[in-house]
């Protein structure tokens, strides 16, 4: 199999895989009072948006055209997505399952959050396209570290996360595509399998062991919200280190991931090129699963065994929605190119 083929393949694995965890973890986060289901909601949560945000900075290189312009309309689609995203969320939860909330069109703490982070990613690493990538690294992790001392940063624009998050996608944006694929051959040897299994086993017990005694750490794992709100200690200086360390974690676990992600063709191979369709529209089903009688109704009927059958139910979920039929409005939004504004 050509070198090139295979490394496609094993892109379009890891985004499947990365977006089954999405809806899984968006599942069991209706269920975290539930202590095994919390402990799996913080592992998911240790690594899957970073290495989720680190493909999608590799995969977005591409940020001006033949002519050496930049792609805006690449910004304005997602920009476009995101208000469709939003919209139809709030109507839906608001309309169709009576949920009483209040519309803020760029405030989400929701899944429409990365939709809009990824406009804010691709203009921010355009305008410093002229730094040294060494130095934007650093300056984006410095500023990760700092944010989180400002109260007024939160999830307006998503600006908190989008500046927490941000590394991983210049990481991913400045990082060859032949030196990936370099490391990618080196962290699938079976010795670094057997380790990045052995360890991702240990984390995932120590984490639905000790749930409850670590759960202050859910908040720096989304990067959401201000130090102040999300920390047991007195002290202000121990906050960025804390950020620091999931930083560092949230590298090294999802090093151990890619490790055992396959290479070759899978079955779901191929639905790795349909992630935006399931991450957009997951959300409305697991609203409706759990805020009307229906998610009552079947917790009822199967009691213990129902957050097992909901992560299941999660996992096929994911499949039915990565139906190629599903993907053509998206693509035509993805695909809109504005000729008649911009030359």
């Amino acid at each position: 199999m050509p070198e090139t083929k295979k490394r496609i393949l094993y892109y379009d694995n890891l985004k499947f895989i990365l977006i089954l965890l999405v809806v899984i973890g968006h599942v069991i986060e209706r269920q975290v009072d539930i202590s095994y289901m919390n402990g799996i909601y913080l592992f998911i949560y240790t690594f899957h948006m970073p290495l989720f945000i680190f493909i999608t900075g590799f995969l977005a290189k591409k940020l001006e055209d033949k002519d050496g312009n930049f792609r805006l309309y690449k910004v304005i689609n997602y920009v476009l997505l995101y208000l469709i995203f939003k919209i139809s969320l709030f109507l839906f939860s608001k309309f169709i399952l009576h949920q009483d909330i209040e519309f803020y069109l760029f405030t989400e703490r929701e899944a429409p959050w990365y939709i809009l982070a990824c406009a804010f990613w691709l203009s921010l690493t355009y305008l410093t396209k002229n730094v040294k990538p060494k130095c934007m690294l650093i300056f984006s992790v410095i500023l990760a570290l700092v944010i989180g001392y400002d109260f007024f940063v939160e999830d307006v624009f998503v600006l908190s996360r989008t500046i927490v998050f941000y590394p991983f996608f210049l990481l991913g944006f400045y990082l060859s595509k032949e030196k990936l694929n370099n490391f990618v051959n080196i962290i699938h040897q079976r010795k670094y399998q057997l380790i990045s299994f052995v360890c991702l086993t240990g984390l995932l017990v120590f984490m639905i062991i000790f749930a409850s005694k670590i759960g202050f750490i859910k908040n720096f794992l989304f990067g959401a919200v201000p130090y102040y709100f999300v920390t047991p200690f007195d002290t202000s200086l121990i906050y960025p280190a804390f950020r620091l360390l999931f930083l560092v974690l949230a590298v090294i676990v999802s090093i151990m991931v890619m490790a055992l992600v396959p290479r070759r063709e899978m079955f779901f191979t191929r639905l790795g090129t349909r992630t935006l369709q399931i991450y957009v529209l997951h959300l409305f089903f697991i609203y409706l699963i759990f805020y009307t009688r229906i998610g009552t109704y079947l917790a009822d009927i199967f009691e213990g065994y129902w957050p097992l059958l909901t992560i299941l139910g999660g996992a096929l979920l994911t499949f039915i929605l990565s139906f190629k039929f599903i993907e053509k409005p998206f693509n035509k939004i993805m695909d809109l190119r504005y000729k008649k504004i911009f030359k």
